[in-house]
């Protein structure tokens, strides 16, 4: 009987943690969200500043390459933190 209680009490106790890991990764996600939409915003901001001035003779081709590859790389956060998202809504769900 013994027994039988401790493995009910190690399993209440392995899905009480499951479903808090869960829910503190998706908040942590959440967070992040908000993060790389900003920095999306950003680069893209830069990136037509930098096209712009290059267009006007102000900027460097160099320039406008490194403005894009940022803004590669911002879009490739924001869609990993999307991805973060909904995983951790799934894993939030399962537990």
């Amino acid at each position: 009987m013994r027994s039988a209680e401790s493995e009910l009490e190690g399993a209440r106790d392995a899905v009480t943690r499951d479903v808090w890991k869960a829910y503190t990764d998706l908040r942590v996600a959440l967070r992040k969200q908000d993060s790389a939409a900003r920095l999306l915003a950003a680069a893209d901001s830069a990136f037509a500043a930098s096209l712009e001035a290059y267009q006007q003779g102000l900027g460097t081709y160099p320039d406008v390459v490194n403005a894009q590859r940022n803004l590669t790389a911002a879009r490739g956060i924001d869609v990993d933190t999307r991805a973060s998202i909904y995983t951790g809504s799934a894993a939030l769900a399962l537990s």
